[in-house]
């Protein structure tokens, strides 16, 4: 079992990662999905071979919701390293890591692919971001304490 915080650590290495749709190389080119598969493979939380490529780069929010659900566990509140859906629009379409309280910045924060900066940042988990929440999810293998 890996901690939530190992998730976080983990996924701040990718922060600066360039943006391309279904990238899955840290440095090179990630998405939203592609970070979350690239950590989980990072930390040896799954297979080689685990992953998501059917989706398009405006994922349809039921398939990419569906995938979470068979893949991960649900979670009924958000714990820092799990991974947040959120809706873009009206269709919950983009994946984030939930970082948690950032001691530096003394806010909540999450890292994901950004497309404003067409590359993985890490920022504050403002208002906005927080009602656009649809579902949390852990990562499989990780604990949260």
């Amino acid at each position: 079992m890996r901690l939530g915080s190992e998730v976080v650590r983990t996924a701040r290495e990718w922060v600066g990662t360039p943006f391309r749709h279904q990238g899955r190389q840290r440095g090179i080119g990630v998405d939203c999905v592609g970070l979350a598969v690239g950590v989980a493979r990072e930390l040896a939380l799954v297979p080689p071979g685990w992953d998501y490529t059917a989706y398009a780069v405006e994922p349809r929010g039921d398939v990419l919701r569906e995938a979470l659900e068979s893949q991960c566990e649900r979670l009924l509140i958000r714990k820092p390293g799990c991974l947040l859906l959120i809706r873009v629009g009206r269709a919950a379409r983009h994946l984030v890591v939930y970082a948690g309280h950032n001691w530096d910045s003394r806010a909540h924060t999450i890292i994901h692919t950004s497309q404003r900066h067409r590359r993985v940042v890490e920022h504050g988990f403002t208002d906005r971001w927080q009602r656009a929440v649809v579902a949390a999810f852990a990562l499989p293998g990780v604990a949260y304490g």
